[in-house]
């Protein structure tokens, strides 16, 4: 029975890459369901997992674009919009572009903004970017119309549905890349006490601990905290250490002091906000643990050097979106040429510029994202066996004040070398 459930799966899976789409494909798919009609896959071929859509920009003469224009999403909306619109004027030959219209999400249901959506003529949505949204568009709707969803809801694959987000999976699973690839084993995770922060640690301890390593601990701190010298030392354990040396000091007297940390850790996973980690990252060197790795997330990074400021980042690793280098990301819509958009917009909305231009630049090379990558602002960009568009970051390092690119934990295929004949690519 082992062995008919093993060669169920690996059948299966020859079927997903033999018929990637189209009628073909679902008639291979109902030939595996006769062949192993008590396979545990059946509930995958039911469900509908299966029956992607491929659709292709040229036949597609409306675009719908589901984002709130106001509301608590709305601000971080228009800054997707700015760069959705900078990638849709940049497209060449502009009589050849779909008509696009903008759904506001705050005035209706979805269900029913994705139903006038589609008697609208709309052929492909974009959007909506709210978790819940996402979910009761997928609940309540057939999605007869593809839909490109701007966030990712984790558990959810649908037919027709495609998720693409600036998620922190993509950047945890690459810090724990680099760090793995550096030999390190025993870990700490700091984090924030929120519940963003608690997120992250789960993220990272879950990926951290499937590649072998081991967390030693997770020590959490307050985002609104001027001192943070406590949660790092109780994290290396010098306070510990100091509390045995007054213990000692009680009973004989006045002895030299040294402090002392715990020695058996190799590498910290720092979830913590470019403005905390300048407040946090010394102390990891006055506590003696200058030695250690550290390995941030995106936001450790604002997008903009101040040499002066990041000199406190000294050492820290970090994994982020392309758009941010110029030398990573050659493409007409560089950072540098939207200047005046960038000024539009606080720091921290910097990759949500970069996350529109790509919601945009995406939809012509979909068909292909199983299988060829997508070099893009927000990254190099594959889609992935549940519909989801996992990215492949850029690393750097803070190096005397500046974020300097290193080495990916994850080399390109074999073939494909140029990022710039990609990133490059007409719409």
């Amino acid at each position: 029975q082992t062995s008919i459930v093993y060669s169920g799966w690996l059948a299966l899976e020859e079927t997903r890459r033999t018929y990637p789409s189209g009628g073909e494909r679902q008639q291979a798919f109902n030939g595996w369901a006769s062949q192993y009609p008590e396979h545990p896959g059946q509930t995958l071929i039911s469900s509908g997992y299966f029956l992607v859509s491929g659709f292709k920009l040229s036949n597609i003469s409306m675009i719908a674009v589901f984002l709130p224009e106001s509301g608590p999403y709305g601000s971080y909306a228009a800054a997707i919009k700015a760069g959705f619109v900078a990638a849709y004027n940049r497209q060449e030959h502009a009589g050849s572009r779909p008509d696009v219209r903008f759904y506001d999400t705050q005035q209706a249901h979805i269900s029913t903004i994705y139903r006038k959506a589609v008697a609208d003529g709309a052929q492909l949505v974009i959007g909506p970017l709210n978790k819940k949204y996402i979910k009761e568009l997928a609940e309540r709707n057939d999605l007869s119309v593809p839909v490109i969803a701007l966030n990712y809801v984790e558990g959810l694959v649908k037919s027709n549905l495609y998720q693409f987000a600036l998620s922190p999976i993509d950047e945890v699973q690459q810090a724990v890349q680099q760090a793995g690839l550096a030999g390190h084993k025993n870990a700490i995770i700091l984090a924030p006490r929120t519940t963003d922060g608690q997120r992250m640690s789960q993220y990272l301890q879950h990926a951290w601990e499937a590649s072998g390593g081991n967390i030693l601990q997770v020590q959490t701190f307050d985002q609104k905290a001027k001192d943070y010298s406590f949660p790092v030392r109780d994290m290396l354990s010098v306070n510990e250490s100091r509390a045995r040396f007054q213990q000692l000091q009680k009973v004989i007297g006045i002895v030299e002091y040294q402090p002392r940390r715990r020695q058996d850790i190799d590498v910290i996973f720092l979830a913590a906000s470019d403005k905390n980690a300048r407040l946090i990252n010394p102390h990891f060197y006055h506590n003696r643990a200058g030695s250690v790795a550290v390995y941030g997330l995106a936001k450790v990074y604002s997008g903009y050097a101040d040499k002066n400021k990041d000199m406190d980042l000294e050492g820290i690793s970090f994994c982020t979106i392309p758009w941010l280098f110029e030398e990573s990301y050659q493409g007409d819509l560089s950072m540098s040429s939207l200047q005046d958009i960038r000024e539009q917009f606080p720091q921290r909305y910097l990759s949500l510029i970069a996350f529109g231009i790509d919601a945009y630049a995406v939809v012509a090379n979909i068909n292909d994202l199983a299988t060829i990558p997508y070099y893009g602002a927000t990254g190099d960009l594959l889609l992935n066996e549940y519909n989801r568009i996992a990215r492949q970051l850029v690393c750097a390092k803070f190096k005397n004040g500046e974020a300097t690119l290193i080495q990916m934990a994850e080399e390109p295929e074999k073939g494909i070398q140029n990022r710039d004949i990609f990133s490059r690519n007409t719409l």
